[in-house]
């Protein structure tokens, strides 16, 4: 047997670029402490009942005591409900699909033999309580006719500022119902569907009188509700691998998970903080989140 060998100079070696995504500006839970001679400071969670502190010219190291991650940060996360923030449904009305023809005109039907289904994507307007409905495989969006019976159809036109409202909706979710409002030149009215099965915009509700049928059912691609946001929690996680074999060892079986507070490692560069206002800091966990009981189960036979 034989071997070749290789020799390379090490200014030939590339070094290794390591890199981690994260969140900016994650606030901190802070409390502003004053005093009589008007200085104050800032006091944080993370930094009480420190274990031990290294500082030296140019960085510094705090180590914690056991603490959750949810009283150092500040609970930032919001719950985004429909109406507020972008999702994709497909919908019925009575056991019928919503779809579009091949003139873009949108229709409802018990089958699929005459059209394509309706795959909309809501997309809420900035600072309003409006949305667009948009179909993003045709890349256009929901259009309401501007004259009466009022046609809805899909079209990737730009509407003028004074028509705009042709292309904007409010929406009503509730009962697992779902009801679109539009403007219209005779008014507010719902989006609906006829004999013939189109959808028009021409529903309307007189106390509890439904003028043509406008309540449809939604199936969500995305979910009807969100919390955005960062979520801080640490969770202890058991896991087992029942796999008979090691092809595809990367599919794990979660069985058990709970939350695990632990201590933190937070270091801050220390050159610039009396230049800056604003020091941004990194926060590490000293334990992992996997337990040591995450192995491969041995094949029964």
């Amino acid at each position: 047997m034989s071997f070749s060998l290789t020799v390379n100079s090490l200014s030939g070696l590339q070094p290794a670029q390591l890199s981690y995504t994260f969140r900016n500006n994650e606030p901190l839970t802070q409390e502003l402490v004053g005093f009589n001679n008007e200085l104050s400071y800032i006091k944080y969670k993370a930094f009480e009942n420190l274990k031990d502190v290294a500082l030296s010219k140019h960085n510094a190291l705090f180590l914690t005591d056991v603490s959750a991650l949810t009283s150092v940060f500040s609970n930032s996360n919001h719950l985004f409900t429909l109406g507020h923030l972008a999702g994709t449904l497909t919908l019925s009305i009575s056991g019928l699909r919503v779809q579009y023809d091949n003139n873009k005109k949108v229709f409802v039907a018990s089958n699929f033999a005459n059209g394509d289904e309706l795959v909309v994507s809501i997309v809420p307007v900035p600072s309003t309580n409006l949305v667009q409905l948009y179909v993003g495989e045709l890349d256009a969006n929901i259009e309401v006719g501007p004259n009466y019976p009022y046609p809805v159809y899909i079209s990737s036109l730009v509407l003028n500022p004074e028509e705009e409202h042709r292309q904007l909706f409010e929406i009503d979710y509730t009962n697992k119902h779902i009801a679109f409002k539009t403007l219209t030149v005779d008014g507010y009215r719902y989006l609906s569907y006829g004999k013939d099965g189109y959808v028009r915009a021409n529903g309307l509700m007189f106390n509890d009188y439904i003028v043509h049928n406008y309540l449809f059912t939604p199936s969500f691609i995305t979910q009807s509700s969100l919390v955005l946001g960062f979520v801080p929690n640490s969770y202890e996680v058991k896991y087992y691998n029942g796999l008979e074999s090691l092809t595809n060892r990367y599919n794990l079986e979660i069985k058990e998970s709970y939350k695990l507070d632990t201590n933190l490692l937070i270091s801050c560069a220390t050159e610039n903080i009396v230049s800056e206002d604003q020091t941004p800091i990194n926060i590490a966990h000293l334990r992992t989140n996997f337990t040591s009981t995450g192995t491969f189960i041995p094949v029964q036979t």
